[in-house]
């Protein structure tokens, strides 16, 4: 993931967003990270914005109030799998903002829109489609992958998807992606890399938990009352202890 592509601004108000799903995905991307204006690549988590990416209580209520009024539509929409917003990262007008917004999109706000129900899992499997597709996409001798078109932190994001499957191939890429970033942002980017170097290693070390969880369980045995799963006599002691449940 070399520095030299990083491209820390948001997808331009041009030709390419055109198209109804575009202009909402730059909605979307505003939304998500409070400003329309360019992230600084080595920008870290703004204090703002932790109500909104790791909401617990009122915060929670708050934040999903607020996507179910911005952004039922959208995800519906992305959910469907219509075609415009598809688009937004396998179209010949992508860019690795777009790519990203329906990401978001499938990823992040369905956790808010059905909070508690099966439906909030409903978009994984196309999240993880498309974040594979930006970390891997493209071929040989083509253009990079679209996530070193993204500052860092906003790469966190891209790479969520792989955290929320239940499924440890997938979950211990998600750590390994993270320590990589880490890793290279500790070791080549100076001093103003500092805080986003260790955002990227708190996110391994995220990624861990999950990775022990579905180690042993082969799921996240806390969804299984809203997906309909039997609970196995383990995962209820482990439930009972106290296990790690990550909000859903």
């Amino acid at each position: 993931m070399a520095s030299s592509r990083i491209v820390p601004t948001p997808p331009p108000a041009s030709a390419a967003l055109a198209s109804s799903a575009h202009g909402r995905a730059r909605e979307v991307l505003t939304f998500w990270f409070g400003t329309d204006a360019p992230l600084p690549p080595y920008a870290t988590r703004p204090d703002q914005m932790t109500s909104l990416w790791f909401p617990s209580g009122d915060a929670a209520a708050a934040a999903d109030a607020a996507i179910v009024d911005r952004f039922s539509g959208d995800v519906e929409a992305a959910l469907a799998g219509d075609g415009s917003y598809m688009d937004l990262a396998y179209g010949r007008d992508a860019t690795p903002w777009s790519a990203l917004a329906l990401v978001v999109l499938l990823d992040q706000f369905p956790r808010a829109l059905y909070r508690g129900t099966a439906r909030a899992f409903a978009g994984d499997a196309a999240a993880l489609a498309a974040s594979r597709h930006m970390l891997d996409g493209g071929e040989p001798g083509g253009p990079p992958p679209l996530v070193e078109g993204l500052p860092w932190i906003a790469r966190m994001f891209a790479v969520m998807p792989h955290m929320h499957a239940e499924d440890a191939p997938t979950v211990r890429r998600c750590v390994e992606v993270f320590e990589a970033m880490a890793k290279e942002l500790s070791d080549g980017h100076g001093e103003e890399a500092v805080g986003v170097a260790k955002a990227m290693a708190g996110s391994a070390k995220f990624g861990e938990s999950h990775l022990a969880i579905v180690d042993r369980f082969g799921r996240y045995p806390y969804r299984n009352g809203v997906l309909g799963r039997e609970t196995t006599p383990e995962e209820k002691a482990w439930i009972e202890k106290g296990g790690d449940s990550f909000g859903q």
